[in-house]
């Protein structure tokens, strides 16, 4: 139901939301159509497995001035989640490499000069990524400085694994 429940949250929103369901595989494909129909100026990623902490917009917004194109936040288990032996989550306490999506914010106008998620990614589709890499160097390639917050806080989800997936899991 989640049209249903974006519509109601648009109606009673003081600006506007929008929602759209597509058929895309893989995170690069859709992740290049919202940056197509996006309005603003700056772009927030947030992966479907994650919570924001408060402020985490305004926070993550600040951080984009002047040359600075890419602000990572930092990225910790769910504290309200029990940690296990064999498990996935993701842990991200400083800058880079890896600049995963699931925490970081873009100037749109080094999205737009740099051609975004490269297409050889999308042909990939999952269980293949490394979009999220990519984009980040390209960024940073064209000239655009980058920022690190410990302020600009996500909790991700830890999922319980099997152990033939936990082992395998390294080689994504």
């Amino acid at each position: 139901d989640t049209g249903e429940m974006v519509r109601g949250l648009a109606a009673s929103a003081d600006f506007p939301i929008y929602y759209y369901k597509t058929g895309f595989r893989g995170p690069a494909e859709s992740r290049n159509f919202a940056l197509e129909v996006c309005r603003g100026e700056v772009v927030a990623f947030i992966d479907s497995d994650c919570v924001a902490t408060p402020g985490w917009i305004e926070k993550g917004v600040a951080l984009l001035q002047g040359a600075t194109g890419l602000v990572q936040g930092k990225t910790v288990p769910n504290p309200a989640q029990k940690r296990r032996v064999l498990e996935k989550t993701v842990n991200v306490t400083e800058e880079g490499p890896r600049y995963e999506t699931c925490n970081i914010f873009y100037l749109k106008e080094a999205l737009d000069k740099v051609g975004r998620f490269s297409p050889e990614y999308i042909a990939f589709g999952y269980p293949y990524f490394g979009e999220d890499i990519d984009l980040a160097w390209k960024v940073k390639g064209a000239g655009y400085g980058s920022a690190f917050s410990e302020e600009v806080l996500v909790y991700h989800h830890v999922f319980e694994v099997s152990f033939w997936r936990w082992l395998t899991e390294p080689r994504n």
